[in-house]
């Protein structure tokens, strides 16, 4: 089950070593996973690759958590065709992560997402999406 808005809590923090505000999230009552998200058209990108980087402070993750930025491709209808993530488990300071993933013919959709499995506080700064050209950087 992954219905329960509440189980996790999203805030605005500082610290020392992000780069101002940066995106606090923190699990308060039991709940596998998390995803903060931002979906759009694929149309015209078929071939292209999207990229999703953040910094990840997992300091504060509890042991088996991890966290890191995402991307799905979706046909008509939700059916996911493609997917990449990248999950940091607890580590020191903020560390910087890169998913990435060319987009196939028949992708109607493009989300791309933070994602927390598990327990505990991670944060997100300085998160990137961009769309690459064809086999490009």
């Amino acid at each position: 089950m992954h219905s329960d808005t509440g189980s996790f809590r999203f805030s605005l923090a500082r610290d020392a070593g992000s780069n101002g505000r940066f995106l606090q999230v923190t699990r308060v009552r039991p709940e596998p996973w998390a995803l903060v998200t931002q979906v759009f058209l694929a149309d015209g990108l078929v071939g292209k690759r999207v990229r999703v980087s953040a910094s990840v402070n997992t300091e504060d993750l509890e042991e088996g958590a991890g966290a890191g930025p995402m991307v799905m491709l979706q046909a008509v209808g939700g059916r996911v065709i493609g997917h990449r993530q990248v999950t940091l488990a607890r580590g020191p300071g903020w560390r910087r992560e890169v998913a990435e993933i060319e987009i196939a013919a028949g992708t109607h959709q493009v989300e791309i997402a933070l994602l927390v499995e598990g327990g505990g506080t991670v944060g997100f700064d300085d998160i990137e999406a961009v769309v690459l050209p064809a086999g490009g950087h």
